[in-house]
């Protein structure tokens, strides 16, 4: 099963995030070439957001419901760890928006929530699982869904090629925070879909230049950026690693969607 302790997580969503974190967070994702690839898809095949009823799996924060919410949809955030869902009130009420939270384990979402949502979706939550939970996972996803309803899992990208060395660098010096981690090949991707019997499927990408440059300013990778960003930055009483959205940069590429930190399953379940 999940093999990261669940302190880590109480430990991560038991501290405040400041309110410009929270706008800068909103913010910069909006702006990101995987979220505007999603945006795109619901359009393409939902229509708007709004009036749509979503549901956010393992949802941390639950970002993305929040820009969903924004643009009109009902979110409701399930987590099993409660700091997380008080996390996601005080981002929500920054912005005047609500959700349902349900404070339930993604294996077993309770049964009265089958069937009742347009799109299920998770990001950064399935690779933290082995197989069998690793599947398991999307068939609660598929189980959320009504007839035609959109699902959409975000997981880390095997073949991004700063994030495995980061994260190789900091499990041998034992400053590995999450677990149990196990990002994705497309290939890996491919056959869920395939399992799942979606249709319509398909694997995109995030943005290969903002993802890089992310991973060299923040995740210490290189110094020198850092050094000039802290520099031109001073003023700030925020911690570098929240500066750096200040100055994000996400051009898509035709690279994103096979060497992007992220890689997105996005497919509907069939309406029988």
């Amino acid at each position: 099963m999940n093999n990261t302790n669940p302190e880590v997580w109480t430990r991560i969503w038991n501290r405040a995030f400041s309110r410009e974190a929270n706008k800068l967070d909103i913010e910069r994702e909006g702006r990101t070439v995987r979220w505007k690839k999603i945006r795109r898809e619901i359009s393409r095949r939902l229509g708007s957001c709004a009036g749509l009823k979503v549901i956010e799996i393992g949802a941390g924060r639950g970002t993305c419901s929040l820009l969903m919410s924004l643009q009109g949809a009902h979110a409701t955030l399930l987590d099993n760890n409660p700091w997380a869902l008080e996390r996601a009130k005080e981002f929500f009420a920054q912005w005047n928006c609500a959700f349902t939270p349900v404070l339930q384990d993604a294996f077993s979402p309770p049964p009265e929530l089958a069937g009742q949502f347009d799109v299920a979706m998770s990001y950064g939550f399935t690779e933290h699982f082995r197989y069998p939970e690793r599947f398991k996972i999307y068939e609660s996803h598929l189980e959320l869904l009504r007839p035609g309803g959109l699902l959409i899992v975000s997981v880390p990208n095997a073949a991004f090629i700063p994030y495995r060395i980061g994260k190789f660098m900091l499990e041998k010096m034992n400053r590995w925070m999450l677990g149990l981690e196990i990002p994705y090949f497309r290939g890996e991707l491919a056959d869920i879909s395939r399992k799942l019997d979606l249709y319509d499927a398909k694997v995109i990408g995030s943005g290969v230049i903002g993802d890089t440059l992310n991973f060299w300013l923040t995740q210490r990778l290189l110094h020198a950026p850092r050094y000039f960003l802290d520099r031109i930055t001073r003023h700030s009483k925020m911690p570098l690693k929240e500066r750096f959205h200040y100055f994000s940069w996400d051009p898509a590429t035709g690279l994103d969607d096979f060497f992007g930190y992220a890689l997105v399953l996005i497919g509907q379940k069939k309406k029988t």
